[in-house]
């Protein structure tokens, strides 16, 4: 039950900076046309984005999650291993569906 409850909060933790982090990834497409440069993007330049976001607006929320026994490094770990999953995923996706 425990296990449940964390991976509950680390995803709406991960949902919140999906939130900041998709659209600055797409920002980015629509600037180069470049899907790699996307996914790399989605991976780094958008987690930072949205790391950079939660440090200067919502720095209270990291007190929910301290509580709950996350630290911030764990976080944002978990953040990076799952957008690294996921962009692999939606590599091979799209390279299944243009061969």
């Amino acid at each position: 039950m425990l296990k449940k409850r964390k991976f509950l909060l680390f995803w709406e933790f991960y949902k919140s900076t999906l939130l900041i982090n998709l659209p600055l990834s797409i920002l980015i497409y629509l600037l180069t046309f470049n899907l790699t440069f996307f996914f790399n993007s989605f991976i780094l330049i958008g987690l930072l984005g949205s790391i950079l976001f939660k440090e200067n607006y919502r720095k209270n929320e990291y007190f929910f999650y301290f509580n709950n026994s996350f630290s911030k490094a764990e976080l944002f770990a978990y953040c990076l291993i799952l957008n690294i999953i996921l962009s692999i995923i939606l590599k091979t996706l799209i390279w299944v569906i243009t061969l």
